[in-house]
């Protein structure tokens, strides 16, 4: 339980075969194994209606030959002050190819809502920029293995929040720490996976 696990967030529901406009063509997401090695469309919800993915659009370039051959990734996490739609420009500044970002301040349970012009702004940005892949990292308070009801559900619905935060910003996938099970190890393995499904099933 002490080490990190990636979650591949959101889970999406299955989508139909079909063809998709201005030349973006159905694509597994960038981190090339979709949910859990499952293929995935790239596809996801925008007002209202599916949209493609930032990281769909640049694997779509790749694999049709109009961007550059995907080469090997480095890393690194990237300041989001001033608004997530800064953490692309500031990865791309330091020749950054794939960053980690938080998408709400990781010390406090304060469960920000990102408005409709921020995840325009944050697609738009990624898409300009030389970034090929993106994780987000859960808040440091997060303990889905506690056996105190009340951290319990504080977590749930803070990793809910992210989850749906992810979903929003089309991030395919959320670093989490699985927590203290602070009790008995296998009661805690046994609370943080039924802690993550819970969360998993809350999100579209």
């Amino acid at each position: 339980l002490g080490l990190d696990q990636v979650i591949a967030a959101p889970r999406q529901r299955a989508l139909q075969p079909r063809r998709a406009g201005r030349g973006v063509a159905e694509q597994q997401d960038a981190s090339g194994g979709g949910d859990f090695g499952q293929g995935r469309t790239g596809f996801h919800r925008g007002g209202g209606e599916r949209t493609p993915s930032p990281l769909a659009v640049k694997e779509t370039r790749v694999m049709s030959g109009t961007a550059a051959p995907r080469e090997d990734l480095l890393g690194a996490h990237v300041s989001t002050q001033g608004g997530v739609a800064e953490a692309p420009a500031r990865a791309e500044a330091i020749g950054a190819t794939a960053m980690q970002v938080f998408t709400k301040t990781p010390n406090q349970w304060r469960e920000p809502v990102l408005p409709p012009e921020a995840v325009d702004a944050f697609r738009r940005a990624l898409l300009a920029s030389g970034v090929r892949a993106v994780v987000a990292h859960d808040s440091y308070l997060i303990n889905l293995a506690s056996p105190d009801r009340k951290l319990s559900t504080r977590s749930v619905t803070s990793f809910t929040a992210e989850l749906g935060r992810c979903h929003g910003l089309g991030i395919p996938c959320l670093v989490s720490h699985p927590g203290n099970y602070m009790d008995d190890r296998d009661r805690g393995i046994r609370r943080n996976a039924a802690n993550l499904a819970r969360c998993l099933a809350a999100v579209p």
